[in-house]
């Protein structure tokens, strides 16, 4: 006796490449009660920190310098995709 058969019994694989995985930075948020601190390490960019009074402000300032940083990637991976 076998299982009961459901919709869609088929396995089908990912994208090719979706199962890898890079790290391309690495980000640490802390806080000391007054301030928030964010550690942000990375091949191109090196170590560095953003401070900010206000947890919001201090993602705005990390994702800018972020998109900054990786925006030139980005944008050569959406016009030349690799197959």
């Amino acid at each position: 006796i076998g299982l009961p058969q459901t919709g869609c019994n088929r396995f089908i694989p990912p994208p090719f490449g979706a199962d890898m995985e890079e790290s391309i930075c690495q980000i640490e948020i802390e806080s000391d009660g007054n301030d928030f601190v964010a550690r942000i390490a990375s091949a191109m960019g090196g170590s560095r920190e953003i401070q900010s009074a206000r947890f919001n402000e201090l993602l705005n300032q990390l994702i800018s310098e972020l998109h900054a940083e990786f925006e030139p990637d980005l944008q050569r991976e959406a016009i030349e995709p690799e197959f």
